[in-house]
């Protein structure tokens, strides 16, 4: 064993590559102008010094379903803004 060499005559690296999309940034309109109007309100009560739950508890009180017609709570409203800022960012970046 001591002294032997091996003699190797093909030798195969294999790999694979994979790529995954973001589906969100195919198509940059889907907001639309009810979702946009959604977001100026939940802003400007939030500018009023409203926070999330507080917010959530107004757009129920004044049946403001989200988009799959739910109700609203503060972890969507903090989604909700968290979502616009990214679209806005992906929109900025595209352009």
């Amino acid at each position: 064993m001591k002294g032997e060499k091996l003699k190797v005559s093909h030798l195969y690296l294999t790999f694979s590559i994979s790529k995954r999309y973001n589906n969100l940034t195919k198509d940059l309109s889907q907001w639309t102008t009810k979702q946009e109007e959604i977001h100026s309100l939940i802003e400007s009560l939030q500018d009023k010094g409203l926070g999330y739950r507080k917010i959530s508890q107004y757009l129920n009180s004044k049946k403001i379903e989200t988009k799959r017609n739910t109700t609203w709570t503060n972890s969507k409203v903090h989604s909700y803004l968290k979502k616009y800022k990214e679209r806005i960012k992906r929109q900025n970046y595209r352009n």
